[in-house]
């Protein structure tokens, strides 16, 4: 069964103008989390799919990529961004 998100919560509890800030601690929480799986996953040679709601996950998807790839060298990246 899914679960809530930290951010779900805050979103509701919040008023609109301290929901910004108040989601930092929880954001970086995320995508070291992130950052862990897609490094586990690139260094298992496993295919992933990362959907977010904004830019923010790239966060954590693109260190987790970098760090495992890194021994191998540079890392090539293709964006595909939804406000083309």
């Amino acid at each position: 069964t899914p679960t809530s998100s930290p951010l779900s919560s805050i979103h509701q509890v919040l008023p609109p103008s301290s929901r910004s800030l108040a989601a930092i601690p929880h954001l970086k929480n995320l995508n070291a989390q992130l950052a862990t799986k897609t490094d586990l996953y690139t260094e298992q040679d496993q295919r992933f799919i990362i959907v977010g709601g904004d830019h923010s996950s790239a966060i954590g998807t693109w260190s987790g990529v970098a760090t495992a790839l890194a021994p191998q060298g540079d890392l090539g990246l293709i964006w595909f961004d939804a406000h083309m």
